[in-house]
């Protein structure tokens, strides 16, 4: 088990700010999702500038979630992104993962 706490150091106007960089991105390019063992993927349209974007986005967010990990890479036409949690924080990982579609229904 990690040492590092399964919690976001995000305020609520933080966590606000971060939840609509997150519906950004998903309305702009995102294509679908994937859960795996101790992890999971986005899948995005490689769109111009994009990549940046989620870049950015996955090290502001490794800042206050330090139980995730991120990796962000192309494949063929496709932005992915990866995430790898330690066993313990899979339930946090479950909810990051629905991300897309809890955005999408509050929009």
């Amino acid at each position: 088990m990690s040492a590092t706490p399964f919690a976001c150091t995000l305020d609520s106007d933080g966590f606000r700010r971060r939840m609509e960089e997150f519906r950004d991105v998903f309305e702009r390019a995102y294509l679908s999702g994937e859960r795996f063992p101790f992890g999971g993927r986005f899948r995005f349209r490689a769109l111009p500038g994009l990549e940046a974007d989620l870049r950015s986005l996955a090290e502001r967010e490794q800042a206050c979630c330090r139980f995730f990990r991120f990796e962000i890479f192309a494949r063929d036409d496709e932005l992915w992104w990866e995430t790898m949690v330690d066993a313990g924080a899979e339930p946090i990982l479950d909810v990051f993962l629905e991300l897309p579609d809890l955005l999408a229904r509050r929009a």
